[in-house]
């Protein structure tokens, strides 16, 4: 008798590799070779004025509809894509000797790291609290889930940029994640090209697939970036630089909770925080400033 497996996956779908295939598109045409490699075709003979792309004067003037650009002769397309960048409102930061709770996202050093404020901004000090920051990053995800949930891998139409900010849609159990990102880096090959980007709203980097990064529309850039750069008050740089483990100690320190950050310094030319760290876990307060320093001190 065989024996069949059934531990599958909870929500696995034998289909959603299939639907979410760029191949799943309207755009896509097996007969088309231009399509086939390049995910899309050039349109810029239907799009372009033909009195214009000719040479000669367009009788219709600043009146025409179609874009006055001349057609390249290699065949590139001369269409354009909207892009953002930097030019995201700057967080709003507290005040000096404010209380705030924080996730710690991501670790450079102990003098470069990010958090993400669960909270939102306000103080834990103040007896009303409202957290309308934190109000507003749900509200902006839930749009972003909404927008995009339709949303395939596609090809990119014009070369990433550094800075350029994205919307990164990842498939997690058959459903669309949805975050803002800023263009690092990018790591290309005959096969594929990987792209390194940087959650301006949870702080971590990771090289991500090319064809996961979709145009941030307009709507979503007007909430201001989440992650908060940040270093611990009193530490100092050693003269020979951080060692890798330094920046590990730190993680171990804090990930997967949520801590009690001191607001000890504000530099808001550069929007960093001078923190100090606690962890209140079980009822003990145990200062995470103080264990690097004796860590530094080994």
């Amino acid at each position: 008798m065989m024996n069949l497996n059934t531990d599958l996956k909870d929500g696995w779908d034998p289909m959603s590799s299939v639907y979410f295939s760029p191949e799943n598109s309207v755009l896509h045409n097996d007969e088309c070779a231009e399509t086939v490699i390049l995910g899309r075709r050039n349109n810029d003979e239907a799009r372009l004025c033909k009195f214009f792309c000719k040479g000669r004067k367009c009788p219709r003037g600043e009146t025409c509809r179609l874009e006055h650009t001349r057609i390249r002769r290699d065949g590139i397309t001369v269409e354009k894509e909207e892009v953002h960048q930097e030019y995201l409102e700057l967080h709003p930061l507290v005040q000096e000797n404010s209380l705030l709770a924080v996730i710690v996202t991501s670790v450079i050093t102990p003098c470069h790291f990010y958090v993400h404020l669960p909270f939102g901004t306000q103080c834990l000090q103040e007896a009303s609290f409202v957290d309308k920051s934190a109000m507003e990053m749900e509200l902006l995800m839930s749009a972003m889930q909404k927008y995009y949930k339709k949303a395939h891998p596609q090809s990119q139409e014009c070369l990433l940029a550094p800075g350029e900010l994205k919307a990164l849609c990842e498939q997690k159990n058959g459903k669309v994640h949805c975050s803002r990102v800023r263009v690092i880096g990018i790591k290309e090959d005959k096969y594929s090209s990987l792209v390194q980007v940087f959650s301006i709203d949870f702080g971590y980097t990771n090289w991500v697939p090319e064809n996961q990064l979709h145009p941030l529309a307009v709507q979503f850039i007007h909430t201001p970036s989440q992650a908060v750069d940040c270093w611990l008050t009193g530490v100092e740089s050693p003269r020979d630089g951080w060692h890798p483990s330094a920046g590990s100690y730190l993680t171990q320190l804090t990930e997967g909770r949520t801590l009690v950050a001191h607001v000890n310094h504000i530099d808001r030319d550069h929007q960093r925080l001078g923190v100090t760290l606690h962890n209140t876990d079980e009822g003990h307060d145990i200062n995470i400033n103080e264990f690097i320093l004796k860590k530094l001190k080994k």
